[in-house]
């Protein structure tokens, strides 16, 4: 079957196969009964766009193509065999000045752009130069009846893996004392967020390190989402092939999502979107959406609405029961009166925009027109609540869970006796781990039996232990008795506090030459045979320890361990299905004390060190 076609006479025409697009596109999801009748009022509209020339001096739609499943595409093969529906192919030419050019100058630019759409059963993805995605997502919003967006936590759950980049922004009210967005990198970033520190600032876009199930999956590795925008990127496409099977791809792993109906959350501690208006009240400021993000869809009227609302004076006044606010815009001596109403809409919530009083700034009016677009104003609402005019998002204000607690056996040993009985720190460390100590330095001692072990406790300790293991990882480890021994012990924050303190005094002691230093300095007072010291569990001297340290100097791998066996697992797992069933029980509160008291340690801790690691009792009863 031969496509439809619409192409200059004059201008030659262009094969698919000639193509090797970005794979970066906006995702639609269809609203119609029949996708086939959506995506042709889709590409409608694409080839009005095309004709729409904007800061440009001139615009020439060039082709316009579209193929159906039965079509053949020279040198790629037929859209079946790919898996795909429809397909629509668009160029046009752009003659514009240079950015840097002023309108006197005879300079100017022909600039070719690209527009694709593909329809895979009732998903559609939009790629290429034209439209913006703003403006997409603005005709998409003129036509709920047609399409909707994907919604922000359905497009964050279809590509998952390590977080390795994170562009948030702020949904509190503005202060010197804090940034209003943050761009983060790391090897997983999931690991690296603070609940308390993190909570209150929304993802924008993330990079995800995607690991398919499917070997033979072509999306993988480094996937970026930008979920406010419904939009999906990854990489060139190294023919148009590539392409079709990419799109098909993320096409799939969309609906596997939303047919669950129920994505997970992806995002841990971050603010996730709210559902029910009525929690929203109060607006309180108002800022400037910037954004800041790996994939800038914003179109130039946008951006000139942006200019104007950043040289205008804005304020905010909202009300104690509702989420309307009135949005005073002050430009030229003048001041306007605008109303914003969050609205509910099937992927999220838009601005319901009224005028209230003043005449409006010939400039406003334009703003007016674009506020529910997502990429202008955001809304802050004194119930810790943020709206952008696309997603409206509420301020994970709840304790976070501490996660990396290890459970451990202290079967034969004392869990309420710290270190064995002796008249001087000689005695002490000279007692360390003979026959008959079941102290917890013993416990110690019988854990670490690879590698070199110090015993560095004493006045002006470091740490209780420091370890290092045959490849240079070292690991400070501090040990406190248990506040009780009862088969009965309930959660308790007295146990941990005294050890917390201890940790994050010395934090600034584990780098490894200050740290070789520091020991130097503390054994050269001692008699470096009686400071306690094990090499692959037998003893040894303090010399050795320090000589292999040396060695490993420049090894930054380093951990710290709190053992405090006063915190049991059936303890712990109690007071969390307490909390889960909303109980206010004494646990659940010094759970959600304890959880908070961790996640600062850590806080601190991963400042300087990689980690830090809770080592708690794996049983209730009395130990030895």
């Amino acid at each position: 079957m031969n496509p439809k076609t619409d192409t200059p006479a004059d201008f030659p025409r262009l094969s698919p196969a000639q193509l090797n697009p970005y794979l970066s596109m906006t995702v639609l999801e269809c609203t119609e009964s029949t996708p086939a009748a959506a995506f042709r009022e889709l590409t409608r509209f694409l080839g009005e766009a095309a004709q729409q020339r904007g800061q440009a001096v001139s615009c020439q739609p060039l082709t316009a193509e579209t193929f159906d499943v039965r079509a053949t595409i020279p040198d790629v093969g037929t859209l079946e065999g790919f898996g795909i529906n429809e397909l629509h192919v668009g160029t046009r030419q752009l003659v514009r000045r240079p950015s840097w050019a002023g309108k006197q100058a005879d300079l100017l630019d022909v600039v070719h752009e690209l527009t694709l759409a593909v329809r895979w059963q009732h998903l559609v993805a939009v790629a290429g130069d034209s439209p913006s995605g703003t403006k997409l997502l603005r005709w998409v919003d003129a036509h709920p009846a047609l399409f909707r967006p994907v919604p922000y936590t359905a497009l964050a759950a279809s590509f998952t893996g390590n977080h390795l980049g994170l562009w948030t922004r702020g949904i509190h009210q503005r202060r010197t004392t804090k940034q209003d967005s943050k761009a983060m990198t790391g090897l997983r970033l999931q690991d690296a967020l603070s609940p308390r520190e993190d909570g209150d600032f929304s993802v924008s876009a993330a990079v995800v390190d995607h690991e398919p199930a499917d070997d033979k999956a072509l999306i993988r590795n480094r996937v970026t989402l930008s979920p406010q925008r419904s939009r999906i990127s990854w990489r060139a496409t190294a023919d148009f092939g590539t392409f079709l099977t990419g799109v098909r791809e993320v096409l799939e792993a969309v609906a596997k999502v939303l047919a669950t109906g129920h994505p997970e959350w992806q995002f841990g501690p971050l603010p996730e979107p709210e559902e029910d208006v009525k929690k929203v009240r109060l607006a309180v400021d108002v800022s400037l959406e910037a954004e800041e993000t790996a994939d800038d869809s914003a179109d130039e009227e946008v951006l000139r609405c942006a200019e104007f609302l950043r040289s205008a004076e804005l304020a905010v006044d909202g009300h104690e029961d509702t989420a309307t606010a009135t949005l005073r815009v002050t430009a030229d001596g003048s001041t306007t009166e605008l109303e914003l109403d969050p609205v509910a809409v099937r992927d999220g919530f838009r601005f319901e925009v009224r005028h209230v009083r003043g005449t409006p700034h010939p400039g406003l009016r334009e703003v007016a027109e674009h506020l529910n677009s997502g990429s202008l104003l955001r809304v802050l609402y004194g119930s810790g609540h943020a709206c952008n005019g696309r997603t409206l998002f509420r301020r994970n204000i709840g304790t976070a869970p501490f996660t990396n607690i290890k459970y451990l056996d202290f079967r034969g040993f004392s869990i309420g006796k710290e270190k064995p009985a002796g008249n001087n720190d000689q005695q002490i460390h000279q007692n360390i781990a003979n026959r008959g100590d079941t102290s917890l330095f013993a416990w110690v001692v019988n854990q670490r039996q690879n590698g070199w072990l110090l015993c560095d406790d004493g006045a002006g300790e470091v740490a209780d232990f420091l370890h290092l293991s045959g490849d240079g990882e070292l690991t400070a480890i501090h040990v406190k008795a248990s506040g009780s021994t009862s088969a009965g012990r309930e959660i308790s924050l007295v146990p941990f506090e005294q050890l917390v303190s201890q940790a994050t005094k010395n934090i600034g002691l584990m780098e490894r030459e200050p740290l070789t230093e520091r020991l130097r300095e503390r054994l050269a007072d001692r008699d470096r045979h009686w400071s306690a010291t094990w090499h692959n569990g037998v003893r040894s001297t303090a010399a050795g320890f320090l000589d292999a340290l040396d060695r490993h100097r420049f090894d930054t791998r380093t951990h710290v361990v709190l053992v405090q066996p006063h915190l049991s697992a059936t303890a712990r797992t109690r007071a969390a299905a307490h909390i889960a069933a909303g109980r206010r029980t004494r646990n659940a509160y010094q759970l959600r004390l304890l959880d908070d008291l961790l996640n600062e340690t850590r806080q601190s801790i991963t400042g300087n060190c990689h980690d830090l690691t809770v080592i708690g009792c794996s049983c209730p009863r009395k130990q030895a």
